[in-house]
C-alpha cells in the first residue's frame, strides 16, 4: 500500500513539472463537495486507522444575489461514527448540537449565558435565578440589563431588522409598572439574605445587574428615542459600522466611561440622549453620575462648546427618587402613571 502510494506521488510530481514547464494550469473543474464533508480523525483508544467525523451545519441560502441578515440562531452538529472496534459499536452514531439554542420567544433575554460559581453565597444564584424565571421581569426587556449581560442581544444588534423589533417590544411595556419592579430588585438585590455580601465585595456580575436595576429608566427614555425618520436612536447607533462610537455614549448610564479618543456623530440624538442621562446624573445613586460629566466634556470638544450640557453637580439621593427625576423628561400623563406606581411600592 505504502509503494503504490509513493508511486501515485512521484507520478503526480512528474506530472505537474511537466505542465509548469509547458506555461499550463491544471485546473479541477469537479463540482464542489457538498454540505456534509468527511474528515480525518486520529485513532484513539483503537479502531481503524481514522475514524470519520462527518460535519454538516446550517448554510444560508445564496439563491439571491443581494445578501440578507437572518435572525434564526446558528446551530451546528457534529455527527461522530464510531470505529469499527470502539466501545460504542453497534450503537447510533451521536449528536451534540453547538450554538445558540432555539427559545420560546425570539427577544432577547438578560442573562442567558452561565451565571458561574463567583457567589460569596448560595442565596445569591437563586436570587438571579428567582428574578430571571419572574415573567412580570422578563416581560419588562429592559435595555439597562440587556446592553451588557445578554449574549442573545448582541446577536440582535448585528442586524436592524433585530434589533428594531427588540426596541419596539422594550418601548412598549407598562414603564411604571417595570420602574417600580427595578427599583424593587435593586433594593432586594443588596440584601443580606440575597446578593448583599456579594454586592459589597464588588462581584462584577452583581454590580452589572444593580446597575441595571438602578439605570433602567434613563435607558428606557434613551432607548426609545427615534429619529426625524422614525428610526430609534440606538438602533442607528449600534448598527452604524463606520462610527462604532455612537454606541458607546449608552453605556454611560451602566457607569462605563467613554473611552478616550472616541468621537461619536454630533446629531440630534446625541444631544437628546445625553440630556436624558443629565438628568439621571445629577443623581449619585445613578451610574451615569460617575461618568456623565467627563463624557460631555469630550463630546463638546469634537461637536462644540455646549453641545451637551456639560454643568452637573450631582446629589445624593436613592434609586426611587432617581426615577422621580427621569420623570421631568417624560411626559405628564406617564409621569402621574410612575408616581402612582411609586407611591404604592413605598406603602408596601
Amino acid at each position: 500500500m505504502a509503494e503504490a502510494n509513493a508511486h501515485y506521488s512521484l507520478h503526480r510530481t512528474s506530472e505537474f513539472a511537466q505542465l509548469a514547464r509547458r506555461g499550463e494550469i491544471l485546473v479541477d473543474r469537479r463540482p464542489e463537495p457538498p454540505a456534509g464533508v468527511e474528515l480525518l480523525y486520529a485513532r484513539q483508544n483503537g479502531g481503524s486507522l481514522f475514524d470519520t467525523i462527518t460535519t454538516t451545519s446550517a448554510v444560508p441560502s445564496h439563491s439571491s444575489k443581494t445578501p440578507s441578515k437572518t435572525t434564526s440562531s446558528v446551530d451546528i452538529q457534529f455527527t461522530i461514527t464510531p470505529a469499527a472496534n470502539s466501545t460504542s459499536q453497534g450503537s447510533a452514531p451521536s449528536t451534540t448540537s453547538i450554538g445558540a439554542s432555539p427559545s420560546n420567544s425570539p427577544l432577547p433575554r438578560p442573562f442567558d449565558t452561565t451565571l458561574g460559581s463567583n457567589f460569596t453565597t448560595p442565596t445569591c444564584p437563586a436570587f438571579f435565578k428567582q428574578f430571571l424565571g419572574n415573567t412580570s421581569f422578563t416581560d419588562c426587556l429592559p435595555l439597562s440589563l440587556l446592553l451588557q449581560n445578554s449574549n442573545s442581544f448582541f446577536q440582535a444588534s448585528h442586524s436592524l431588522t433585530s434589533i428594531t423589533q427588540t426596541l419596539d417590544a422594550t418601548c412598549q411595556v407598562n414603564f411604571p409598572v417595570c420602574s417600580s419592579l427595578m427599583s424593587t430588585l435593586a433594593n432586594e438585590l443588596r440584601d443580606d439574605a440575597n446578593c448583599g455580601q456579594d454586592y459589597y465585595l464588588e462581584n462584577p456580575l452583581v454590580r452589572q445587574a444593580w446597575n441595571g436595576f438602578v439605570a433602567y429608566a434613563p435607558l428606557y427614555e434613551a432607548g426609545c428615542l427615534k429619529d426625524s425618520l422614525g428610526t430609534f436612536c440606538y438602533a442607528n447607533a449600534i448598527t452604524n459600522t463606520t462610527s462604532p462610537e455612537d454606541s458607546y455614549v449608552y453605556f454611560l448610564a451602566l457607569g462605563i466611561p467613554l473611552p478616550a479618543g472616541s468621537w461619536p456623530t454630533c446629531s440630534t440624538c446625541l444631544q437628546k440622549t445625553m440630556a436624558y442621562f443629565a438628568t439621571a446624573a445629577a443623581n449619585l445613586t445613578q451610574p451615569v453620575s460617575q461618568t456623565y460629566v467627563s463624557a460631555a466634556q469630550q463630546i463638546d470638544q469634537g461637536c462644540g462648546p455646549n453641545f451637551v450640557n456639560s454643568n452637573i453637580t450631582p446629589i445624593q439621593g436613592s434609586a426611587s427618587s432617581a426615577i422621580s427625576m427621569i420623570m421631568d423628561t417624560v411626559s405628564t400623563s406617564r409621569a402621574m402613571l410612575l408616581t402612582a406606581a411609586v407611591a404604592v411600592f413605598l406603602a408596601i
